[in-house]
């Protein structure tokens, strides 16, 4: 992606953008691979065929790249990572994709809620006023007692929360370390925790389960690395809020691979969340230009 010559967060938001393009691919393949196979297996799969790729990618410079001048807080990124794609993965298992991703697209309100306690970005009230506006969005969606939504809703909000926690570490670790060396951490702890418990969960797949498997790791290997250059350049308040362009692209994904149509209230709980995320991106915006 040529971005050069563009202001920082700029840039960073359209690495982002890219990133979430591929996180829905990676989301749908585990969805359909949910149908046949444990969320275990999916999880060592996305985990498993992201470090092959790696390996397949660096050759010898692997081993190199995992120099980190943040070994405890890589380790803790890696493992809120790999939390939050059990959670997440599951949930698909229990909800629509629309659902689910209207759901999760709450981590921007928590990454931007967090950047100013963790890594004290200046947030003004403005942005606070566009996370309240969000968290209603998120509330709209899950209706909580009002439909069988509420049960599930637990699984991609608790995914949510580890999320945030996990791009929080990301922007932090990236004022040092490179975005490969970030992502072979991810590859790395994933698949050795995975490794440990698949094969109590192992179902023999078939030509088509590899071939869902190795998209996995290939979509989610990249859609990170996008993310990781995101927030290597850019504000995490800024970058963060476009990662629901996600919701958008899992409602068609959802329709055209599993027939599956929101209702209105999450078509109306989505719409609240992404305008909030989208007003803090114009706050942050107009911040730049005073």
């Amino acid at each position: 992606m040529n971005v050069n010559g563009l202001p920082t967060n700029i840039r960073g938001i359209l690495w982002m953008l890219a990133a979430t393009a591929l996180f829905s691919g990676t989301n749908s393949l585990a969805k359909l691979m949910g149908q046949d196979y444990h969320v275990v297996q999916v999880v060592w799969a996305r985990y498993a065929f992201h470090l092959a790729f790696l390996v397949v990618i660096l050759r010898g410079t692997i081993f190199p790249a995992l120099r980190t001048s943040y070994l405890p807080l890589q380790l803790t990124r890696s493992t809120c990572l790999l939390m939050a794609s059990m959670l997440y993965f599951y949930g698909f298992t229990l909800l629509p994709l629309a659902e689910s991703a209207a759901m999760i697209n709450i981590t921007p309100i928590l990454v931007t809620m967090l950047s100013a306690v963790v890594l004290r970005e200046i947030v003004g009230i403005r942005r606070w006023t566009g996370v309240v506006i969000g968290f209603v969005g998120a509330l709209v969606v899950i209706r909580p007692g009002l439909s069988e939504v509420s049960g599930a809703a637990v699984f991609p909000l608790s995914a949510a929360f580890a999320y945030a926690l996990y791009q929080i570490a990301t922007r932090r670790v990236s004022q040092n370390d490179s975005p490969m060396t970030s992502i072979i951490y991810t590859a790395v702890v994933g698949t050795i925790a995975g490794s440990a418990i698949v094969p109590f969960f192992w179902t023999s797949p078939d030509a088509t389960g590899w071939l869902i498997m190795c998209g996995l790791g290939i979509t989610g290997a990249t859609g990170h690395y996008f993310m990781i250059r995101a927030y290597s350049i850019a504000e995490a308040s800024a970058a963060a809020p476009f990662t629901y362009a996600a919701i958008l692209w899992m409602i068609i994904m959802g329709y055209l691979v599993f027939g599956d149509l929101p209702d209105l209230f999450t078509l109306v709980g989505a719409a609240i969340i992404a305008a909030s995320g989208l007003y803090i991106a114009k706050r942050e915006r107009e911040k730049k230009q005073s």
